[in-house]
């Protein structure tokens, strides 16, 4: 008996025997555990998506059809059986669809767990997206001159521009906060007849002139074509070029020329050209000389502002400074338009203001050096330092610029003026075809009216 009670032998199977059951729970625990983290991460990357994909639709679904949209996303991005887990999902639309909230209940059956009564693990991931409010104002500069016409360039501006219009303001709850304008630019601007008479615009009153000019009539030609060729203002034209003329002898001849305002604005002196600011000194209006249409100012009005875009017509030489020193002016409070908010009031409204360039080619005109109220000077170094002093005068102001290079012939100097122009380089973009564009577009629309997270 003795000998029997100090046997030992057994011991170690029966320690091992009883610390198995624990440490196969433990190895199971850590299995379900490892799956329902997998699961779990899974599943928050799909309700975070889902929400987001829903996000810009509130205004235009009702609570039932959201819940639809949100539910075949889960649908189609989860796994079915992770899909079959789920219990129930809640959308949760706010009072002013200023955000969405997203839950999600579901069951990760455990496998070894069950052993000691653990059947399930739930979890219940829930995302929160802010919807933008429309807190922007922004101004599409864009140039409209003749090299537009190459490659249909005008055409597939119409295209982006016209549907960036329709992202930024269906992307905002609230329309009215969200504002654009447009500054079609070419060697000049078009203010609007409108403002003839306004306070900041100096224009001469149209007038008649008569003059003796000395002419030859034209008695034979011959080899004749119809030509494209610009006129001294980039415009293109169609001319009949002969070969072979036969002129009579000269001869005088009074010509009346008509001269009168189209809504063209010219510069004032430096540095008053390149800013918004002390309108004593009036913009002086030219008298006889082409501009684009006329300038749009900030508005909500979706269905005029791509009619303005619809209407643009490709003509004339580029002054890109003309363009973004209007952008300047007519996105802000001051005159001459005085329709933006002010920076104060901007900043309290968490309101972002915005201008987006939009250039195909390089600086082909400066300001005379004797009438600088004229864009037709040839020193180009001067219009291009002229283009980066507004561009930072802008940005000085607080307000983005956004900088788009389009098409295949615009110069690596012209793209690198327009890289220091914006914000920074992701406010940047180099579009070489219609596709790019759209999609430089698109790009700014997202960072204009983005979606958070914020939970």
């Amino acid at each position: 008996m003795k000998n029997f009670l100090k046997d030992t032998s057994g011991n170690l199977a029966l320690s091992v025997a009883l610390l198995g059951v624990p440490l196969m729970l433990s190895a199971g625990a850590a299995i379900d555990y490892t799956q329902f983290a997998r699961k779990e991460s899974a599943l928050q990357n799909s309700t975070d998506a889902a929400a987001l994909a829903v996000a810009h639709d509130l205004q235009n679904f009702s609570q039932k059809e959201v819940e639809a949209k949100v539910d075949a996303f889960f649908k189609v991005n989860l796994p079915a059986e992770q899909y079959s887990e789920i219990q129930n999902i809640k959308v949760i639309i706010g009072p002013a669809k200023e955000k969405v909230t997203v839950q999600v209940e579901g069951n990760h059956p455990t496998s070894l767990m069950r052993i000691a009564g653990i059947q399930k693990l739930k979890y219940n991931p829930e995302s929160v997206v802010n919807v933008p409010t429309g807190n922007v104002e922004v101004i599409l500069a864009l140039d409209t001159t003749g090299s537009m016409l190459v490659d249909g360039k005008i055409d597939q501006l119409k295209v982006s521009a016209s549907q960036f219009i329709e992202d930024v303001l269906d992307a905002n709850a609230t329309r009215e906060r969200a504002k654009i304008g447009i500054v079609p630019f070419a060697r000049y601007v078009n203010v609007g007849l409108e403002n003839r008479a306004a306070s900041w615009m100096d224009v001469p009153d149209d007038y008649t002139a008569t003059e003796t000019v000395t002419v030859q009539d034209i008695i034979s030609s011959s080899d004749c074509t119809e030509q494209t060729v610009p006129d001294a203002e980039g415009v293109l034209v169609t001319v009949n070029m002969c070969d072979n003329i036969e002129y009579g002898p000269e001869r005088q001849e009074e010509r009346t020329t008509n001269y009168t305002w189209r809504g063209c604005a010219g510069s004032r002196n430096y540095p008053l050209n390149l800013n918004d600011e002390d309108y004593s000194k009036k913009v002086p209006g030219l008298l006889n000389t082409y501009c684009p249409s006329k300038i749009t100012q900030l508005t909500i009005d979706e269905a005029a502002l791509k009619n303005e875009v619809n209407s643009l017509n490709a003509g004339g030489l580029t002054y890109i400074p003309t363009g973004l020193t209007w952008a300047y002016r007519a996105i802000t409070n001051k005159a001459p338009f005085e329709v933006g908010l002010s920076a104060a009031a901007a900043k309290s409204k968490n309101v972002e203001k915005a201008i987006v360039l939009m250039s195909d080619g390089e600086n082909q005109s400066s300001v005379n050096p004797d009438d600088k109220a004229w864009h037709n000077g040839t020193n180009l170094v001067q219009a291009n330092q002229y283009t980066r002093e507004i561009c930072q005068n802008i940005k000085d102001d607080g307000i983005k610029v956004y900088t788009i290079g389009f098409g295949k012939a615009i110069p690596q100097a012209t793209l690198d003026m327009l890289k220091e122009c914006s914000s920074d380089s992701s406010n940047y973009y180099a579009a070489a075809d219609g596709a790019a564009l759209s999609q430089a577009f698109k790009s700014i629309t997202s960072q204009l009216a983005s979606l958070s997270i914020s939970k």
